[in-house]
C-alpha cells in the first residue's frame, strides 16, 4: 500500500499530530496527517488531497523527504513522507480522529505511533535536523505489542 505522510510544522516549529479514530487499524494511536493514494494518483496529489480531507488545511508549500518501508503481519506499507512547511486554514480533525494536536518535536517520546513511525521520525531528524534536548523514549507498536525505543540526540533545531 502507498501512502503519502505530512509532517506539518506551523511558525512555531510544532508539529501537527492526529489520534485514530477508534473504528481503524491502530485505534487510538498517534499518527501524521496523510492517507493511501488512489488508483492513478501520485502521492504530491495525494498529500495535498490528505491533508484537506483529514485537517482542513490547504497545502501552499511542501519539500519531500523520502520514502519509508514498512512490513506488518498483514500488509506493507511504503510512506512517501513530506514536510508541509506552508499552508492556510486551522487544523481540525475533519476524519473523527479521537484529538489533534501541535506539539514540540521534543515531545514525540510521549505518544505511540504504529511501528512504520519509526522510520519517519528517524527520516524527519535527519533531513529536518530536528532533535530532542535529552534522551526521550519512543513508543511505537507492532503486532500488538507496544516496544520502547530510547534514541540518543543531540539538541539541534532546524527547518528547511
Amino acid at each position: 500500500m502507498r501512502v503519502a505522510v505530512a509532517v506539518i510544522t506551523d511558525d512555531k516549529h510544532q508539529v501537527l499530530i492526529a489520534r485514530r479514530p477508534t473504528h481503524t487499524t491502530h485505534a487510538g494511536m498517534w499518527e501524521f496527517p496523510g492517507g493511501k493514494l488512489e488508483i492513478n494518483e501520485s502521492p504530491t496529489s495525494a498529500l495535498i488531497r490528505e491533508v484537506k480531507e483529514e485537517v482542513g488545511l490547504d497545502v501552499k508549500r511542501y519539500e519531500y523527504l523520502g520514502e519509508v518501508h514498512h512490513a506488518y503481519t498483514h500488509q506493507q506499507v511504503s510512506l512517501q513522507v513530506y514536510h508541509v512547511y506552508q499552508f492556510e486554514g486551522e487544523a481540525r480533525p475533519c476524519e473523527r480522529q479521537l484529538d489533534l494536536r501541535w506539539i514540540d518535536f521534543a515531545a514525540i517520546g510521549d505518544f505511540t505511533f504504529p511501528a512504520a513511525n519509526e522510520k519517519v521520525m528517524e527520516l524527519v531528524t535527519r533531513r529536518l535536523r530536528i532533535r530532542t534536548a535529552t534522551i526521550r523514549e519512543r513508543k511505537f507498536c507492532s503486532a500488538q505489542k507496544i516496544r520502547t525505543v530510547t534514541v540518543r540526540e543531540r539538541t539541534c533545531c532546524g527547518g528547511t
